[in-house]
């Protein structure tokens, strides 16, 4: 619904040409003139709109991109309609310790300040983020330190000062302004349970209860092994089951239970996550990630590449992603600057990723040179979670129960201090990409060679989160092996992360030609299987052809003949 604002006239304008403010999402005829507002309040490293216009409709941002939604102030007249000032803002589910509503730019044209549209923007949000993302907890916004105008406005509005990020504007310091959402609604009687967070919250824990659900401070993991659910949770399951028929008849109870897990067992949320995730990889063809795999695929297909020397290293497959997903030119280059490498098992049975994030964060540059790009680098990111599932699937198989989860491990060793601003746009994006459409796919997060610093302040946030969040993720220190150990045996881990595989690829050691030519060989291994593996399989169903007909063609031709003994030939 349109929100509408009276206003009083403004300059240059007689008062039977004033009528009424709407606010309303932007549409491809207002990008030019909402541009303009933002050319006139914003330098260019402050602005949003323009850097980000890839859909004109509601949505700003590329396909890979976190939403940014964009709603205008329009001036209705008499006469013409005219866009007063604009609102940008996003939701960001992994914002620190709380999901947030991002207010990422907001501006109002010159001629209409001081007439209250800014402030009714900020309402708008407010009301739209509580009926879109009811878990948002709190708004935040970044303000110039030398915009007193503006500080004004927000703290009037009741936002409070949180943090001071030095020369966060090329030589001037961004003020961090953030408000809870958790209280009442000054100008809106439409969300009586804001009004009353406590009694809502009550509620909403009385209902968790009578469900056998535990509140959400409380809550331990949950299964995802269709065999270990209780009562309620098989009835959700089977609820889900139901909702979804017939779209997604052939997917795997044990991938329905992880967006089941995610929302905390509500039904209809977990539909509603499930679908949008079917969408979304229809629209960006995400099955020919999987499906324009080389193979070969199979329960015992990883322990055979292992076992193969062209292949492995020390009985651990070095590149399972030249056989389970899409091949693509630059897999050294990737690999190279990249510093991510799928390797290994645990003790589970979960494959594990193993992340250079330091180095990574120095050649972040070069690799978005390299591929051309934030989606093609979210794109890349993407295939890491396709490879990582389809050896989840394999695993599942060759174990005989559900592994649905991965282990990965971030080497924060030399990490910038101040890393590439598109890595870390690209790096919330792909946590949102991973939470919506991945969910429940990390079993634990091992920060090692983390600096003292950030151990110890890990230490002091981790009381702050959620404990299912907590508990996935351990940061540790210089002597993390013996922690890795517990995990992942010696010998599924390389030898500079406590194992005893000499496979030191993830590093400063090797060269990009030395990772190009350490793939080209692999690569041509694996070729030259797959056409060995195929006259094999042909000569297998050209000797079966000699077999005898099976019994429903016996009983075919037996019928035939009877006939024509009865009735005769025409």
């Amino acid at each position: 619904m349109d929100d509408k604002l009276c206003i009083a006239p403004a300059s240059g304008m007689t008062s039977s040409q004033i009528d009424v403010v709407v606010i309303r999402p932007v549409s491809e005829a207002d990008i030019s003139r909402v541009q303009a507002i933002e050319s006139e309040a914003f330098t260019h490293q402050e602005r949003v709109v323009s850097d980000r216009i890839a859909d004109s409709r509601r949505r700003i941002g590329g396909p890979w991109f976190v939403p940014t939604f964009v709603d205008t102030a329009v001036l209705s007249t008499r006469t013409n309609d005219m866009i007063t000032g604009y609102v940008a803002w996003s939701y960001e589910p992994f914002a620190a310790c709380e999901k947030c509503i991002h207010v990422m730019n907001l501006a109002v044209a010159t001629e209409f300040r001081r007439l209250g549209i800014a402030t009714r923007l900020l309402h708008h949000v407010r009301e739209l983020s509580w009926q879109k993302f009811p878990r948002a907890l709190c708004m935040r916004l970044i303000v110039r330190s030398d915009n007193a105008a503006a500080q004004a406005l927000y703290q009037q509005f009741g936002f409070q000062q949180t943090e001071v990020h030095p020369k966060y504007y090329d030589q001037v310091d961004g003020i961090e302004l953030q408000l809870h959402l958790d209280g009442p609604a000054p100008l809106s009687t439409q969300h009586p349970a804001r009004t009353q967070p406590s009694e809502h919250g009550n509620k909403r824990v009385r209902r968790s209860k009578e469900r056998g659900l535990a509140p959400r401070f409380q809550e331990k993991s949950l299964a995802q092994d269709p065999a270990a659910l209780n009562e309620f949770q098989a009835r959700a399951l089977s609820d889900m089951r139901r909702q979804i028929q017939p779209s997604a008849s052939s997917t795997e109870d044990k991938e329905l239970l992880r967006f089941l897990v995610a929302r905390k067992w509500q039904v209809d949320a977990a539909v509603d996550q499930f679908q949008a995730m079917l969408k979304w990889r229809r629209d960006h063809h995400v099955d020919r990630v999987r499906g324009n795999a080389l193979g070969p695929f199979g329960p015992e297909a990883a322990s055979k590449a292992a076992q193969d020397g062209r292949l492995g290293r020390q009985g651990v497959e070095m590149f399972p992603q030249l056989r389970l997903v899409e091949p693509t030119l630059d897999e050294g280059a990737l690999l190279f600057y990249g510093q991510t490498l799928a390797f290994g098992f645990d003790k589970k049975g979960q494959p594990v990723q193993i992340q250079n994030g330091g180095l990574a964060g120095w050649r972040f540059s070069e690799m978005l040179r390299l591929i051309g790009g934030s989606e093609k680098v979210l794109a890349s990111l993407v295939r890491m979670h396709e490879l990582q599932a389809a050896r989840m699937e394999e695993a599942s198989r060759r174990h005989g129960h559900p592994i649905t989860k991965q282990v990965v491990i971030t080497n924060a060793d030399g990490m910038p201090l101040r890393p590439h601003p598109l890595a870390v746009a690209a790096f919330k994006d792909f946590l949102v990409v991973s939470s919506r459409y991945y969910p429940e796919s990390l079993a634990v997060l091992f920060v090692v060679n983390a600096p003292p610093v950030f151990v110890a302040l890990y230490r002091l946030i981790k009381t702050w989160l959620d404990p299912v969040t907590a508990s996935k993720i351990q940061v540790l220190g210089r002597n993390f092996q013996p922690v890795l150990l517990e995990h992942i045996d010696a010998d599924q881990l390389p030898r500079n992360y406590g194992g005893t595989v000499d496979f030191d690829i993830l590093g400063d050691t090797w060269s990009e030609q030395d990772c190009d030519r350490c793939i080209a060989t692999c690569r041509q291994a694996l070729q030259q299987n797959v056409r060995e593996r195929r006259p094999a399989e042909a000569s297998k169903c050209r000797a079966g052809s000699d077999k005898p007909w099976p019994r429903i063609q016996q009983l075919f031709v037996v019928s035939m003949v009877l006939l024509i003994a009865l009735y005769g030939l025409p």
